[in-house]
């Protein structure tokens, strides 16, 4: 496995390809990454899995989700992780859920690899958690690439012990309802990749919906999915009648044309050349033709047509709709609270968003048979014009930092039902 060429040609795309490359304050911070695999080539210590951890470091730092390396599973190597996520509060790490039957939401990891989570803080030379603010810090690849911790119990007892790996969760596709007061309907979305299952929900709980006076609508771990998902909740947030276009506003993105991109678009569009679906054919030999004449164009504005734009929808009664939101909403999540937001009757209650909408149309690369690389090469328009939410999110009118009480107690509902 020739390391030294995909670490080469990842940081090119980083800093020539990848959608967010301007915004990139120090593109020669790779170089530290670059030693640590030396050393550990000299040390006989590189191998798939070394190099995977330290990559991800690496892209952590430059603070955008939407980016992924991958190392294809196989007799040798199973997806794994810890098993834990945690949050940092006034620098201490607290487990917020477990999959270990020793450790428990509540209790602190006082000690990773003998030092502890504010040592690290202090010491990291550079900030892997992909983020400065505390609660939007993702420890995830530090705690993978970690093996000991010490484990500190409520009742101020300790343990010490070594992490294990577990098969990664599947994704919540929840959805949720309930009425927790009088003309109160709360609504959870985990998900929206399934719009047909979302309208069908709402289809089932239109008669307390249109009677209801306040909504809440939980979307605190909504991983995003498809924009369409969330058009049935529509009549229920906006303020006045009004087209589906003038809600979502202006559409359209800028997309990186480099000669890099272009092909390996066409490589993706491949397979589906040869579809037995027709439509899947057309599109593909579509896209496939555009990229050859956009070769090379660098960043071009595509415009983008709402198919439904015209679309007429009614504004229901209810006069307040509450969302609540956290650093985990992301994508078509974002983009439902972006937009719902210029709605007088609407608040947004929690703490901003992930960040991933200034990015997208993913590219993905594969390095001999083993590493996929994904990168975005779209940016939004927003994020054109320097206003991009990555590194702050969709900001939220009633903020509510995380604190340790959240663990056994749902603050932010509590909030929103108080408003």
């Amino acid at each position: 496995m020739n390391y030294e060429i995909i670490f080469d040609d990842i940081t090119r795309t980083i800093r020539k390809d990848y959608a967010g490359a301007a915004e990139i304050k120090r593109p020669e911070d790779a170089h530290d990454f670059s030693n640590q695999l030396a050393s550990a080539y000299k040390a006989k210590k590189l191998d798939n899995v070394f190099f995977l951890r330290i990559m991800n470091q690496y892209l952590g730092t430059l603070g955008d989700k939407n980016l992924k390396l991958e190392l294809r599973e196989s007799d040798d190597y199973k997806q794994t992780d810890r098993g834990l996520t945690v949050r940092l509060y006034e620098k201490e790490l607290y487990v917020t859920s477990s999959c270990d039957d020793r450790i428990k939401p509540g209790d602190k990891l006082g000690k990773i690899n003998a030092k502890s989570p504010k040592w690290y803080l202090e010491h990291m030379t550079k900030n892997i958690l992909g983020s400065d603010t505390p609660e939007r810090m993702d420890w995830t690849e530090f705690l993978n690439s970690s093996e000991r911790v010490r484990v500190e119990r409520p009742d101020g007892t300790q343990e010490f012990m070594d992490l294990e790996k577990f098969p990664l969760r599947a994704h919540s596709e929840a959805m949720e309802f309930s009425e927790p007061a009088e003309k109160t309907v709360l609504l959870r979305f985990d998900s929206f990749k399934k719009p047909e299952e979302v309208e069908a929900f709402i289809e089932e709980h239109k008669d307390a919906l249109d009677a209801c006076e306040k909504l809440i609508i939980d979307l605190r771990c909504n991983e995003g999915g498809f924009e369409d998902a969330f058009y049935p909740l529509l009549p229920y947030v906006i303020d006045r009648d009004m087209k589906l276009g003038e809600f979502m506003g202006e559409q359209g993105v800028y997309t990186n044309y480099t000669r890099i991109n272009c092909r390996r678009r066409r490589e993706q569009l491949k397979p589906y050349l040869n579809a037995e679906d027709e439509e899947y054919r057309k599109m593909a030999l579509l896209l496939t033709e555009e990229s050859r004449e956009k070769e090379g164009s660098g960043y071009l504005l595509e415009k983008e047509e709402l198919p439904q734009a015209d679309e007429m929808l009614t504004a229901k009664g209810t006069k307040q709709v509450i969302i609540l939101t956290d650093t985990y909403t992301e994508d078509a999540a974002e983009t439902f609270v972006q937009q719902a937001k210029r709605m007088k009757k609407v608040q947004v209650v929690g703490r901003p968003t992930s960040g991933r909408i200034d990015y997208s149309n993913p590219v993905s690369v594969l390095y001999q048979d083993a590493f996929i690389f994904t990168y975005p090469i779209s940016r939004s328009r927003d994020c054109q014009k320097g206003k991009g939410v990555k590194e702050t999110g969709v900001a939220v009118d009633e903020y509510i930092a995380w604190t340790p009480e959240e663990i056994t107690k749902d603050v932010i509902l509590a909030k929103a039902l108080e408003m």
